[in-house]
């Protein structure tokens, strides 16, 4: 009779878990079969076994094994919404990638209701309507992540300064750019806004070196970065390096703006006695 009540419970947590807490289907169908089976067995057990003396001990390890199954198919739910969730997200990352912005607000919103709202979720939306324009939309979702998402993001205070630098809030985006420095000093993109923010704000060329030089060192191939760390060596008066920076965005940027655009800086070399191109 014990092994009834127990099966019974489980069957019934089994049942809620998958229409309040909306379990992974599969595992909720194994285990709500394992107690129906176990239930069942339990009430022919009890009648065939009863005059036996193993009858109580077999009875006993058979709702051991069906408690064991249960466990692996509660774990092995768990592990499948872990997956389908991740895949989830996934699919809205390469959505966002893609410029599909109101497809990815719509897979967002299934995601919520599936899941629940999460950092990721918030985030992931903050990102859509920074790059949709609705940057007041961008700041609320960005306020709503957790402070332990915060702490450990530097994509995140990248992505709030970036929301403020849109809305024409330097200083503010400055600030938040340096929080994401502050997690990871080699945040790519980090670097590149305060490198570009000290160049056209004298007297901070050497800070934008600073960042520049260190920006170089993660993505040496990028053709606008060396542009920009050109400009800043123009501008410490370092024409030797200026023309080296130059030289190599213009090999890996041919046919862009930028070689338009080198071709002013390196008749400014020229004019100011430096090495002429």
């Amino acid at each position: 009779m014990t092994n009834i009540i127990i099966l019974g419970f489980i069957l019934l947590f089994d049942i809620l878990n998958y229409l309040v807490l909306k379990a992974a289907l599969v595992p909720t169908i194994i285990v709500g079969v394992c107690c129906l089976i176990g239930i069942i067995a339990s009430f022919v057990l009890r009648n065939v076994l009863r005059a036996n003396k193993l009858g109580g001990l077999f009875s006993a390890a058979f709702l051991a094994v069906l408690l064991c199954v249960c466990c692996a198919a509660i774990g092995l739910g768990a592990k499948s919404e872990r997956l389908t969730k991740a895949d989830d997200m996934d699919a809205i990352y390469r959505l966002i990638s893609d410029s599909r912005f109101d497809k990815a607000l719509q897979r967002l919103d299934a995601y919520d209701g599936k899941y629940g709202k999460d950092d990721l979720s918030n985030y992931n939306r903050a990102v859509v309507h920074l790059y949709s324009g609705r940057y007041e939309e961008a700041k609320s979702c960005l306020n709503s992540v957790s402070n332990s998402f915060r702490s450990l993001s530097a994509d995140y205070w990248f992505t709030f300064g970036e929301t403020y630098e849109k809305s024409n809030d330097l200083n503010s985006a400055v600030r938040y750019y340096q929080e994401a420095l502050k997690i990871d000093p080699n945040h790519y993109e980090s670097l590149l806004r305060m490198g570009d923010y000290c160049l056209k704000h004298d007297p901070y060329y050497k800070r934008a070196l600073y960042y520049l030089q260190a920006a170089e060192r993660q993505h040496p191939e990028d053709a606008g970065m060396l542009f920009v760390l050109a400009k800043a060596y123009f501008q410490a008066g370092d024409y030797a390096d200026a023309k080296f920076y130059l030289d190599q965005a213009c090999s890996l940027g041919k046919g862009s703006q930028i070689e338009e655009d080198a071709a002013l800086y390196y008749a400014k070399i020229e004019e100011e006695g430096g090495i002429a191109k």
